[in-house]
Formats: structure tokens, C-alpha cells, sequence
């Protein structure tokens, strides 16, 4: 097995080489995650193995992991494919590794087994549990008091007509709620996000009815940037603090990577790929067999699910980029 640097300077490294090949950044850390979910899920003997295998083994050893590992991503194993090919132009490139410029007819070829998943531990919810850490959350002075500032505006300006007074509550929830939008400045500005709100035929009589369909009709927009976690939060907050329903769930960083210890065989990558292909309504089924298989049945069980896992998870690791991008 090559010896390199640790996998975090190996992985800094291999994206500044993707970028400097003019690829864009969301393309370098897509790639990146792919190459290097090798290394996290089955370690760093399998991933070498992988890399330094013979290119007529890879189509068999991609397939038998993401089998394991990723069961939905099987449809995406050229892009695999094409992020290994990535990392062998940058092993070669940048590191020296030589064995990439041999020709493929002298390239060992080995059998590679893909470690065994180990067995989900999967986490429970009770209603006890929701509701002591929603409490926690409203009694916060921080955070408690964003909420209930949230709360207030919302109910003082209840309609989406006017598109200055929208513009006013997009702002409130991006500032309270880190949906990043002025991240996004060049794609997207608050003024024409509130005219695309505000266009929309009887939003809110849409909203009091609960029709999820109004989510990715706002984190489309202009098709310049998927603002699926700013819809939910957005369509949430009416619902709740308006009309005082809990017919929206709420999407963003947190959730994404907190949700699959409680649910067995989901992925990360399937709820990026609700996200980016704008399931709402798969994302909410899922929400809902979740509390359904637990037993919630509380008042505002997912506004107190949502306020469980950011509360509870809000500390953890989290990537560079937004949770809208």
C-alpha cells in the first residue's frame, strides 16, 4: 500500500487539484466524497486496493460496495467511476504516484472484497423525549428567542402579497435560521425571491391547506440554486405560526445527517438526492413513518421533531457548504 499523507490533507489536497482543473467546487467535494466514502466506510487498506486495482475490476468492485454501503446510488456508478479516474490523474499529477502511467495490461489485477457492513444501530424517539428538548429550545436565550421572534412577525404579517413585507420575513428567516442566502447573491437576491413568492397563485390558501407542492415551487425559483431548505423552513413557519398546523417538515444540514440513525437503511446520500431533485413529498413520507413507527403522537410533532434533532445534533461536524446550494 502507497504511503501518503493523513486522508484529511490527502483530501484537501486531491480538491484543490479538482478546482484547479477548472472544476467547479460543488463538483470537487461531490467527487471527493465519493472517492473518500471508500476510505470511511470500509478503511484505508480497501481504498488503496480500489484505487491501485486493475480498471477491468472496478465496474465488479463499485457495484458490490455501493450494493452494500449505497443500494440507491447503483445508478450513479459512472460518476464513481469518473471521481476514481479524478484521483488517479491527481496520484499521478501531484503526488508521483508512477504506477498510474503504466499501461493497463501491466497493471496487477486483484480481487478486492468489500468489507461487510456492520448492523445499523438504530436510535428510538419517544414523546417524552421530543417534548423536553422542544422546551430546551424555547427556553433558550438565543435560539428561543429567534424562534419567538420568528413567531411574532410572522403572525403581525401574515399574508404573502406584499412584496416588500416578504422580502422582510425571507430576511428574518435567513438571518434566524442560516439558510445562507447571502451566500448566494450573484444566483439569487431577496427582492426577486419575494416577487417569485409573491407570484404564486393563492399561496396562502395553499399553505393553510398544507399543499407540499408550494416547497419545491419556491426552492426551484429561477433554476439558478436549489433553495430546497429555505422552502421548507419558509412554508414551516406559515403553517405553524400562522395557522397553527404542522403539515410542513423542515430540511436542512442538521436533519440530513441526524436522520439516518434513527431510520434503518437510510443514506445521507438519499436525502441529498430528495434534496436536489426536489422530493418533497418522498422526504416528508419519510418524516412521517419515522414518528408513525415510534409511537408520536403529540401535538406538533414535527415542528418538535425538527427543535429535537437541531438541538441534539446541532454541534456535529458539518461540511463547508450551505445547506441551500
Amino acid at each position: 500500500m502507497p504511503t501518503y499523507s493523513d486522508m484529511k490533507t490527502l483530501r484537501a489536497e486531491y480538491i484543490s487539484f479538482i478546482q484547479q482543473m477548472g472544476k467547479a467546487k460543488t463538483t470537487a467535494f461531490t467527487t471527493a466524497n465519493e472517492i473518500f466514502g471508500l476510505w470511511n466506510n470500509c478503511g484505508e487498506q480497501f481504498f488503496w486496493d480500489t484505487i491501485h486495482a486493475d480498471d477491468n475490476a472496478i465496474d465488479r468492485i463499485l457495484t458490490d460496495y455501493l450494493e452494500t454501503y449505497y443500494p440507491k446510488q447503483i445508478r450513479y456508478i459512472s460518476g464513481y467511476k469518473t471521481s476514481i479516474r479524478y484521483f488517479r490523474e491527481f496520484l499521478a499529477a501531484s503526488v508521483g504516484d508512477s504506477s498510474f502511467s503504466e499501461n493497463v495490461s501491466e497493471k496487477r489485477s486483484r480481487w478486492v472484497s468489500v468489507p461487510q457492513k456492520p448492523a445499523q444501530s438504530v436510535l428510538t424517539l419517544t414523546n417524552e423525549m421530543l417534548e423536553e428538548e422542544h422546551k430546551i429550545v424555547l427556553a433558550d436565550s438565543g435560539y428561543g428567542a429567534d424562534y419567538a421572534l420568528v413567531d411574532s412577525v410572522f403572525k403581525r404579517f401574515p399574508s404573502n402579497t406584499d412584496p416588500e413585507l416578504v422580502a422582510l420575513k425571507i430576511a428574518l428567516v435567513d438571518m434566524t435560521m442560516s439558510t445562507n442566502l447571502s451566500r448566494h447573491r450573484q444566483k439569487i437576491v431577496v427582492t426577486e425571491l419575494a416577487e417569485i413568492i409573491t407570484s404564486i397563485e393563492d399561496f396562502d390558501v395553499r399553505i393553510r391547506q398544507g399543499d407540499l407542492s408550494l416547497v419545491p415551487i419556491i426552492a426551484k425559483n429561477t433554476g439558478n440554486i436549489n433553495l430546497f431548505s429555505f422552502a421548507t423552513k419558509y412554508c414551516t413557519f406559515h403553517a405553524v405560526d400562522v395557522y397553527g398546523k404542522d403539515d410542513y417538515v423542515i430540511y436542512d444540514r442538521v436533519v440530513k445527517n441526524a436522520l439516518p440513525k434513527y431510520v434503518p437503511g437510510l443514506h445521507k446520500s438519499t436525502l441529498e438526492g430528495w434534496r436536489r431533485d426536489f422530493n418533497y413529498t418522498a422526504y416528508k413520507k419519510c418524516i412521517d413513518d419515522l414518528l408513525d413507527a415510534n409511537g408520536i403522537n403529540i401535538p406538533f410533532r414535527h415542528r418538535k421533531l425538527d427543535h429535537y434533532l437541531w438541538h441534539k445534533y446541532r454541534k456535529a461536524d458539518e461540511s463547508d457548504f450551505s445547506d441551500d446550494e
